[in-house]
């Protein structure tokens, strides 16, 4: 027999860092909801965490995604306990919608696969299809998973005596003024303020890691990483000084990441998404292709409350 609690207790399995207390702690303080299900030794057999915005249930609210996570022991009854529970929240706060940011399938394809369908059999319908892009993380060097061009810009780079370092302190003020530069010449907006970005670091140390690519003393391209469960790192923000485009500096930070996750023995290397609530970005894919990424679906899943 499964309870839902109206509190996030640990769970006795792995969940993403979007969906670890520290986290949700951080992210959402007071305006979090959290929903424990548990057996009847309180032990944690599934977990969400919620933010009420615009008379709609998020989940998550500011990450990539998270939604629900649950022990794969669980039958689909018992999950759909929570999942009832959630349907009893949303008419306690007169809301509108319920949306479930699903990690891409690449993270666990059965399982998320599982939530989906049985989410379909609660009301739930897909509501945005994303692509996501991932390099599997193997044996090989970095260069002979590149394609050819993605390849002759990397020995470009080394030619030029570029170096890519992880940072162990990283000047973040100096990133992140490199990073809304970038973003401000591609005209893509920036959706994350300096005092969040650094707190990334601050607040969660280790967790997070900078790469950073120099000319001599020079930063010319950065990129993050995030730490998302012992198996995968998720790559956001790169940025590049829009004087060194021709030559592509970021592929230094790439390989630099591979070969970090090579060296700790972690599967995957997300490189994100490739489309805008569901529209495709052709050269991001193409791109990311490139790269050696391999296609994998990500759903937002929403449930019109009525």
């Amino acid at each position: 027999m499964y309870t839902t609690r109206y509190v996030f207790l640990q769970p006795d399995f792995p969940v993403l860092f979007f969906n670890s207390w520290p986290y949700v702690h951080h992210q959402y303080a007071d305006d979090a909801i959290s929903m424990s299900l548990c057996d009847k030794y309180d032990n944690c057999k599934a977990l969400v965490t919620f933010c009420i915005k615009d008379h709609t249930l998020y989940a998550p609210y500011r990450a990539p995604f998270g939604g629900i996570e649950f022990d794969e022991n669980l039958s689909d009854d018992d999950i759909s306990v929570l999942l009832k529970e959630i349907d009893t929240l949303t008419k306690q706060h007169n809301l509108l919608s319920i949306r479930l940011a699903l990690p891409p399938l690449c993270y666990n394809e059965k399982k998320i696969i599982r939530l989906k369908s049985l989410l379909e059999k609660h009301g739930y319908e897909i509501a945005i299809t994303d692509i996501n892009y991932h390099i599997p993380i193997s044996d090989k060097e970095f260069e002979h998973i590149i394609s050819r061009s993605e390849r002759g810009e990397l020995i470009q780079c080394r030619k030029m005596s570029f170096r890519c370092v992880l940072e162990q302190h990283p000047d973040l003020d100096k990133v992140y003024a490199l990073i809304s530069e970038n973003r401000k010449f591609r005209g893509i907006p920036l959706n994350i303020t300096s005092v969040q970005f650094k707190n990334c670091f601050f607040k969660f140390p280790g967790q997070y890691n900078q790469f950073n690519v120099y000319n001599e003393q020079e930063l010319i391209a950065t990129a993050s990483v995030v730490q998302v469960n012992q198996d995968a790192l998720y790559y956001f923000l790169p940025a590049y000084h829009e004087k060194y485009k021709t030559f592509s500096p970021g592929i230094m930070a790439l390989e630099k990441i591979y070969e970090y996750a090579q060296a700790h023995q972690y599967k995957i290397f997300d490189l994100g998404i490739a489309t805008d609530k569901g529209i495709p970005n052709e050269g991001l894919m193409q791109f990311k292709r490139k790269l050696g990424g391999i296609e994998s679906e990500k759903w937002i899943m929403e449930k019109k409350v009525k």
